[in-house]
């Protein structure tokens, strides 16, 4: 039988994080990079290195690619719903680029152990920052901050941030993010592609969840999954501006302010035409990007620079409104001149349908308390 279905469309060409002379010259260390991944992951498929499973279900928040796919934001949407169904949750994040000499760090703004993006990492601060009653806990040995979450906060569930490739740690649900605007990064390894691992991880993964996907998105990676022999639901995650805030909190606007008006936009994120695409669908015209690297801290330079910016003419009123995100915000707060010359867009996920049911399915399949005893040997 010849199928009438339309072929899946062809994956948006990616530019490769190197010119091509470049990779080249890098093949060597990629096939290097390559090898020991595989070797990794087969030492962890094969029982060979421990995996420690904790006394409560994990979610793990991940990707197989490398630069932002809207983790961080998922991460706090999982935490609410997990609020709202009544089960106590916590977040373990690595705190990426943290300066912080604690082998483990521990946030809850309600308690005053505030989020300080330096001794945290701006995405873990940020969480913190935006659900005061949620702890959140940084460490490069995860296992070691949910043992120490769960003497200290007692949850329920716990969040693992950005956990895909860290195995050592077991998952009840293995969450993995295809950015829509970069999906599997034209299949190749890094340092020529964006892929951390091989496509072949994809089996590791419980659902795939599309973010800043176009509506081909969600069809072009089932097709993956199907050539890999693999089934797996796939859902798309979107967007929704909540407001505008100014950075010495004193004033909130609606999003739709920004409709018609020219925006100086400031990020330090691995993908800032994706900000900037977010903001014109607004209504906003982005005039000027000042894009620092992902994950800056904004150092004493950066704030200088900023702080000459944000004194140039004309007015607020009259010219380009300075805008960043709640990201950077959390790096920026109290350390400009003019905090009320610089608005930040809160941002929040929007899910569909098909992802409640799932979700609500598998949250209902907990047991109904978590368990009381675990491993209290930190």
């Amino acid at each position: 039988m010849v199928s009438t279905e339309s072929p899946p469309p062809a994956f948006p060409p990616v530019s490769p994080p190197v010119s091509f002379p470049v990779c080249l010259m890098l093949w060597p260390l990629g096939v290097l990079y390559g090898g020991l991944v595989r070797l990794r992951n087969a030492l962890y498929s094969f029982g060979l290195l421990p995996v420690e499973r904790l006394g409560v279900p994990v979610i793990s928040v991940g990707n197989l690619t490398a630069g932002g796919t809207g983790k961080t934001p998922v991460v706090r949407h999982l935490a609410r719903t997990v609020e709202a169904f009544g089960i106590k949750s916590a977040v373990i994040s690595r705190g990426y680029r943290r300066r912080g000499a604690d082998r483990v760090s521990r946030a809850l703004e309600r308690e005053g152990a505030l989020a300080d993006p330096a001794r945290l990492g701006d995405e873990p601060a940020m969480l913190a920052k935006g659900d005061p009653n949620l702890p959140v806990y940084v460490s490069s040995r995860r296992a070691e901050a949910g043992r120490l979450a769960l003497l200290w906060d007692r949850p329920g569930l716990l969040l693992l941030d950005d956990g895909f490739q860290h195995r050592a740690l077991a998952r009840d649900l293995n969450l993995l993010l295809v950015d829509g605007s970069r999906e599997f990064g034209g299949g190749r390894l890094l340092p020529c592609g964006w892929l951390r691992e091989p496509l072949g991880a994809l089996v590791r993964a419980d659902a795939i969840v599309c973010t800043k996907s176009g509506p081909d998105t969600a069809k072009r990676v089932k097709a993956v999954l199907a050539g890999l022999g693999l089934e797996r639901p796939v859902f798309t995650f979107g967007w929704q501006a909540l407001q505008l805030r100014r950075l010495d909190g004193k004033e909130t606007r609606p999003p739709e302010s920004l409709a018609g008006r020219q925006v100086n936009l400031v990020c330090a994120l691995a993908q800032p035409q994706g900000v900037a695409r977010t903001v014109e669908g607004l209504g906003a015209r982005v005039a000027r990007l000042e894009a620092f690297p992902d994950h800056d801290p904004y150092g004493p330079g950066a704030v200088s620079q900023l702080n000459g910016w944000l004194q140039e003419p004309p007015g607020e009123e009259t010219g380009p409104l300075w805008l960043t995100t709640e990201k950077d915000g959390v790096k920026l707060a109290g350390r400009l001149k003019t905090p009320e010359r610089l608005w930040v867009l809160d941002m929040a996920v929007t899910t569909g349908a098909d992802w409640e049911t799932f979700f609500q399915a598998w949250l209902k399949r907990l047991p109904p308390k978590p368990a009381e005893s675990h491993n209290n040997d930190l």
